[in-house]
């Protein structure tokens, strides 16, 4: 993760933000941690368990860690990721 950070920037989506351990790593101008049960402070959202609450494209990058193995619906929830993702960047 560390090698690849250098090349994040922009708006940036933290998956599973947790305590945004991450956040140091990254260059990201915009860092949005989205934790998927309310209650951790450090999260500026939650998913509920359907939708991400954010715009179609709206981010460059979405780090997924260590959160899949908590979700429901893993398929949907990467759905989600990849729809909020600016279009074009992975190809």
């Amino acid at each position: 993760m560390a090698a690849l950070a250098p090349h994040i920037n922009g708006w940036m989506l933290g998956e599973g933000c947790v305590s945004k351990s991450y956040l140091s790593l990254f260059l990201a101008s915009e860092y949005i941690g989205m934790e998927i049960s309310s209650g951790n402070p450090n999260a500026d959202c939650y998913y509920d368990g359907t939708h991400f609450p954010f715009q179609d494209g709206e981010f460059d990058s979405v780090l997924t860690s260590e959160v899949l193995e908590h979700v429901f619906n893993p398929d949907i929830f990467l759905s989600e990721g990849n729809l909020v993702l600016k279009a074009g960047l992975c190809s």
